[in-house]
């Protein structure tokens, strides 16, 4: 029998029914296949048992579907949960840095890396983070350092040892603790994943080579204006580069100057390299006020300033205390409680001003005086006694007209100041330990103050009172029971905006009837004027609205005024920018116009027609830095300010 004839007989015999049965039972087939072919060769199913034994099959088949990638993902994630929190266990970081040092001296910074497995380490990296300020030293060259020192290595190998070092200057204040943190970033070989070890060393700023000291009177009067000097001097071996000086002053100073004037605002100034051995000095002059036995601290600080970020940074510092002197005999100004603000032209100004007996004795026969000044701030206070030069001042801002002396006070044109004496104000006559009294006066402000030059500007009103006691106690004897004190107040400056509507006395061409026709247009010139009296302007700005019957158009005086028109809003705006003090007093007004045209409707006839709203002038003044505010009524065909016109040519003629 061949063999094609035995296997023939294999597969079509009755013996062999079984054996193929048990094949086709292990053999794997597409469901959609499974589900076409019956599970026996005779066409019969499967026994339910059989059946139930397959769908359990399936379901465990399904299941694993999805819980072996999930043990998987688990198994993944232990993996790295272990290798993770061994890491660094390949590689070892130490960080070296002198325990302390000096602001601003050169260190060096070793950072030490040990491969400790027995596998190279690729890919090493190391990043360094130092203190905020440092500076990089390469060669003779310092630059800022970034916010991370990156350096990139070779491999390192099993079991070997590598050093990188950097040199830095560090900077602080002292006793301030300065941190270095360097990470080594590595890939162990034969894994894609890379790791990281990490060094911290602290170091600590035990020296600022940089002094500061202040020259101030220990007491001052109240009211006393300030002599203050700070000087600051370098001890370093290298030089501080990009240096400033911030000064804090404590409540009741007010800043007067400075030699050198400050660099930013009245207390930043701009140092620049302060070289080793080099002294800088700051003078200040200013007044104080405070209550008496008021403890006053000046604090001065040497660093480093962004003038972008106005960001500041301290290395050095130091502070100055100085107290009001408590005097036998007190004095003190206000006006409405007050001692500092700001005064408007034309206002009345109520002092009050009140004396006290500090001393523990009877005082007899006091006299006060009070001095009125109303003069440019730059203008020292007070300057001699002559009587001509506080008369001429003073009255550029007062009204000593409107003077009103309370309480037996009387005025005294020698000296030009208010006198209260015991003949007038019985009060006075006998003063008991602790025991004190009040006086007023009140005085107008000029609506205009005077303007004769450039100089006058910047007004200030000054009160300064005087207290004295002729009648000295024994126990006194050889003590002045004498007291001073002096209040200033900023006038603010005042801006007079005028606004006319004209036709024949414009500086621009107009045309059409007048007076204005039903169904015929007129051109109109609409004329801002604007004058400025004691202090400068910033920002200065005029506006208005035209309604929707107006046109604009678009020619304005002088031609290269910075006028514009908002055809959405129907807004004219004049951008001025600076006005000078005295403008339209010493010097000409500033005057701007521009074009506007109407076309009369039916329903107009007889009357006269709006040409604009109120106009509204805004600024800034520079002295006071208060904002401004001057409105004026709308405009009309109602030409009253063209003297060329007449009263018939205002309303719309048929």
């Amino acid at each position: 029998m061949s063999k094609i004839e035995a296997l023939e007989k294999e597969l079509y015999t009755k013996s062999g029914e079984g054996e193929v049965v048990e094949r086709m039972r292990h053999r794997t087939f597409f469901p959609g296949t499974l589900r076409k072919f019956p599970s026996s060769w005779f066409g019969r199913e499967d026994p339910p048992e059989k059946e139930a034994s397959k769908k359990k099959r399936s379901l465990l088949l399904t299941a694993a579907f999805f819980i072996v990638p999930f043990l998987v993902s688990i198994g993944g994630a232990l993996f790295l949960f272990i290798y993770l929190g061994t890491q660094g266990q390949e590689a070892e970081v130490k960080v070296h840095i002198r325990d302390t040092l000096e602001s601003g001296e050169i260190v060096t910074i070793a950072v030490a890396l040990r491969n400790i497995t027995s596998v190279p380490l690729q890919e090493v990296e190391l990043v360094m983070r130092l203190p905020e300020g440092s500076l990089l030293v390469e060669g003779q060259r310092e630059i800022a350092a970034p916010s991370r020192v990156t350096k990139k290595g070779e491999d390192l190998l099993p079991g070997e040892d590598r050093a990188v070092e950097i040199a830095v200057r560090l900077f602080g204040q002292e006793g301030e603790e300065k941190t270095i943190e360097a990470t080594v970033l590595y890939r162990p070989e034969h894994l894609r994943a890379r790791f990281s070890a990490q060094g911290v060393a602290t170091t600590r700023i035990v020296k600022v080579p940089v002094s500061l000291s202040w020259e101030m009177p220990e007491t001052l009067s109240r009211g006393q204006d300030v002599a203050a000097t700070l000087r600051f001097h370098s001890n370093a071996r290298l030089p501080f580069e990009d240096v400033a000086v911030r000064l804090e002053y404590p409540p009741g100073f007010t800043f007067i100057a400075a030699d050198p004037p400050p660099t930013v605002g009245t207390a930043i100034w701009s140092v620049g390299t302060l070289d080793p051995g080099e002294e800088g000095v700051i003078v200040l002059r200013g007044k104080m006020v405070g209550e008496e036995g008021e403890i006053k601290a000046f604090r001065a600080s040497l660093g480093k300033f962004n003038a972008a970020t106005k960001d500041w940074r301290t290395y050095q510092e130091s502070a100055r205390e100085t107290r009001i002197a408590v005097t036998p005999l007190s004095v003190q100004l206000f006006t409405g409680e007050r001692r500092e603000g700001l005064i408007a032209p034309g206002q009345d100004i109520r002092f009050l001003l009140r004396y006290r007996n500090n001393t523990p004795f009877l005082v007899r026969n006091l006299t006060v005086r009070v001095f009125l000044e109303g003069v440019p701030a730059s203008q020292e206070r007070f300057l001699g006694t002559s009587p001509v030069v506080r008369s001429a001042s003073a009255e550029n801002v007062l009204e000593f007209s409107t003077l009103r002396i309370l309480h037996g006070g009387v005025f005294e044109g020698a000296s030009r100041s208010l006198v209260w004496g015991p003949g007038g104000t019985p009060a006075l006559r006998e003063l008991a330990p602790g025991e004190g009294g009040a006086l007023e006066f009140e005085v107008r402000t000029r609506a205009r103050p005077t303007i004769r030059q450039a100089a006058d500007k910047n007004f200030v009103v000054r009160a300064l009172a005087e207290v004295n006691a002729a009648g000295i106690p024994p126990e006194l004897a050889g003590t002045a029971l004498r007291s001073e004190d002096m209040v200033e107040f900023k006038i603010k400056t005042k801006v007079f905006l005028e606004a006319r509507a004209v036709y024949r006395s414009s500086p621009l061409t107009n045309s059409g009837p007048l007076p204005p026709q039903v169904g015929k247009t007129t051109k109109y010139t609409i004329v801002w004027e604007v004058k400025n009296f004691s202090n400068d302007v910033r920002n200065a700005e005029v506006s208005t609205l035209l309604p929707p019957n107006i046109n604009w158009e678009n020619v304005v005086f002088p031609r290269d005024a910075r006028m514009s028109f908002d055809l959405a809003s129907g807004e004219v705006r004049w951008n001025i920018g600076e006005i000078k003090a005295g403008t339209g007093v010493i010097v000409p007004s500033l005057v701007g116009a521009f074009q506007v045209s109407i076309t009369p409707a039916e329903v107009d006839k007889g009357d006269t027609l709006t040409l604009t709203q109120e106009s509204r002038f805004t600024g800034e003044d520079v002295f006071t830095e208060e904002k401004i505010e001057e409105r004026v009524k709308e405009l009309s065909t109602r030409l009253e300010a063209d003297p060329l016109t007449e009263s018939r040519e205002w309303v719309v003629a048929p």
